[in-house]
């Protein structure tokens, strides 16, 4: 632009309209520059942030779904499958200040509860709703059919993470159902199951569609020392209200499970599944997933020869709102 007004200068004003020609030809360039730049921004860059946390407004039933099943390359005729139904009603009762913030306290009551497990040996079966007819399915239904009313309270912290859970008046500290529920509690992990169907963990609670994070935990399993969890998250579309989130993960663990002259290892695992969430609600509306853990157990006979085998866990779960 210097260079064309020091030449109309010298040359006058014949050289004016080439100038003029030359200021819109710039112009055209930087406006197309610009638009070049501005479409390759990411669209997420332009969307606006959801709420990702739970809200806790209103009761809300849930049904959570297990199917487990457990196979050996050793003895592949040997195969446990085990299908979990459970339905629990949330009921929020308020909020508490403290020195960490506000926290959201919610009674989770057992409604239903439907289990079915196959050892190759045998089918055992529970079903809260249906009297039992052999005697293993009056074990299952001593055991278990007190639960049923029972109630946990869980408080949830401002970002939507389980604080604690713990089991409230309706389940006698004394009784026998107390250690049904505590067993439930630690080897389900009741609080590690709720978690990431409650809440997605996004930074500050929100997400745009595209954005991507990172959720690390870890936790001590006795035999296999801290097991450490790994998910990423991608918030991938936003519509009607409901946001997709699709997510995949891994668990490590820093230690074997040592029983006798058998060592058990993680060898490695995966997960993947995907949310969909009431944005308006600020409440899961269903969840898929699916894992797969996979252990090596090493075992030394009285010989002293030593025999390896290999064990996969397969996990699906899925979550659903009935009537929703």
């Amino acid at each position: 632009m210097t260079a064309c007004v020091r030449r109309l200068i010298r040359t006058g004003s014949s050289s004016l309209a080439q100038c003029g020609r030359a200021v819109a030809s710039r112009r055209s360039f930087l406006t197309l520059a610009l638009f070049v730049l501005v479409a390759a921004i990411p669209a997420q860059a332009f969307a606006q942030a959801v709420d990702l946390r739970p809200k806790f407004t209103r009761d809300v039933r849930l049904q959570i779904s297990l199917d487990d099943s457990t196979t050996s390359d050793e003895q592949t005729d040997i195969k446990t499958v085990s299908k979990q139904d459970v339905i629990v009603l949330l009921k929020p009762k308020g909020t508490e200040g403290g020195r960490d913030g506000v926290v959201t306290v919610v009674d989770f009551v057992f409604e239903r509860i439907v289990l079915a497990r196959d050892d190759g040996e045998g089918m055992s079966k529970f079903d809260s709703n249906a009297q039992p007819k052999t005697e293993t399915e009056r074990s299952l239904h001593a055991a278990l059919k007190p639960l049923i009313g029972a109630t946990m309270e869980v408080r949830f912290d401002e970002t939507g993470a389980v604080q604690s859970v713990s089991a409230v008046d309706s389940i006698n500290p004394d009784g026998p159902l107390a250690s049904v529920s505590s067993s439930f509690m630690d080897s389900m992990g009741l609080g590690r199951l709720l978690g990431p169907i409650m809440t997605l963990s996004p930074p500050k609670g929100k997400a745009s569609p595209g954005e991507r994070w990172q959720v690390k935990s870890q936790a001590g399993s006795g035999d296999f020392g801290t097991l450490k969890f790994q998910t990423d998250y991608q918030l991938t579309n936003v519509k009607d209200g409901k946001a997709e989130v699709s997510f995949q993960g891994t668990i490590t663990s820093d230690a074997e499970g040592t029983t006798g002259a058998s060592v058990t290892s993680f060898k490695n695992s995966r997960q993947s599944g995907s949310y969909s969430w009431n944005v308006e609600e600020g409440m899961i509306q269903k969840m898929e997933s699916s894992m797969l853990v996979v252990f090596e157990n090493t075992f030394t006979d009285a010989t002293g020869k030593t025999h390896k085998s290999t064990l996969r866990r397969a996990t699906k779960m899925r979550v659903t709102r009935p009537g929703a």
